[in-house]
C-alpha cells in the first residue's frame, strides 16, 4: 500500500467477520458491514454498501487513545480505503462518515505535514447560540474546543475558523495555558477550561 506499510497477518481473534491488520508494527482488527446505515453528527447516511471499521487490536487496545495510535489507525484506514471497494469510511472517534477518497486524501495530506482533516477527524457540530463544539479532537489534542459564536456572521465563515483552530490546536497539543492564535486574519484567545478536557475560544475585541 502506498504511505504506509501493512500486511494482513491473520484472521482476528476477535469474534465474527474480522482480520487482524499489522502496520507499523500494531495489530488492528479490520472488519465489514454489508448494507449497515452509518450516520453522522449532522445526520448523515453513509450510501448502501460495505463500510470499513478497524479498531485497534487487543493489545494495543489499551493505548487506543494515543496519538501514535490513532494517527497509524487513520493511516491505515486511509491506505485501505484508496484499494478496497467500500462506500465510506465511519470514524467512530468523532462519530464522522466520509467519502473513502475525501478521508485519504485529507488525511494522508496531514501525515504528510498538511492541514488536519478537521471534519473527517472530528465532529464540528452548531449549537444554538451560534458557536462550535467539536467532537473528537480529544483524542488528539487532550482536550474538545468550543468556538464562541460572533453575532452577524454566516455559519460558513464560522466553520471555516473553527476547522483553521482545530488545526492549530492540533499543531500546539494540549493548551495549558491561554494563548493569542490567528486564524484567516482574525486574532483570537484560546483558553483552557479549569474545569474539564475543553478549549474555549473567543475573537479579541
Amino acid at each position: 500500500m502506498l504511505g504506509i506499510g501493512a500486511v494482513v497477518a491473520n484472521r482476528s481473534r476477535v469474534p465474527g467477520n474480522a482480520i487482524e491488520v499489522l502496520s507499523g508494527g500494531l495489530a488492528f482488527d479490520l472488519r465489514f458491514a454489508e448494507g449497515q446505515a452509518l450516520q453522522d453528527g449532522d445526520g448523515r447516511h453513509s450510501p448502501n454498501g460495505q463500510v470499513i471499521r478497524i479498531a485497534p487490536g487487543e493489545h494495543v487496545s489499551a493505548g487506543a487513545t494515543l496519538l501514535p495510535v490513532v494517527r497509524a489507525l487513520a493511516g491505515l484506514v486511509a491506505n485501505l480505503a484508496l484499494h478496497l471497494p467500500v462506500a465510506a469510511i465511519s470514524w467512530d472517534m468523532a462519530g464522522t462518515v466520509a467519502e473513502p477518497h475525501a478521508f485519504s486524501r485529507s488525511a494522508l495530506n496531514w501525515l504528510a505535514g498538511g492541514p488536519f482533516p478537521a471534519q473527517c477527524l472530528t465532529s464540528l457540530s452548531f449549537k444554538s447560540d451560534g458557536s462550535i463544539v467539536s467532537e473528537g479532537l480529544i483524542h488528539f489534542t487532550g482536550q474538545e474546543m468550543h468556538l464562541v459564536g460572533a453575532e452577524g456572521e454566516d455559519e460558513a465563515s464560522t466553520m471555516r475558523l473553527a476547522v483553521g483552530v482545530v488545526d492549530q490546536l492540533v499543531r500546539q497539543g494540549r493548551l495549558l495555558l491561554p494563548m493569542e492564535l490567528t486564524v484567516a486574519g482574525a486574532a483570537l484567545l484560546a483558553e483552557p477550561s479549569q474545569f474539564e478536557d475543553r478549549v474555549w475560544v473567543w475573537r479579541k475585541r
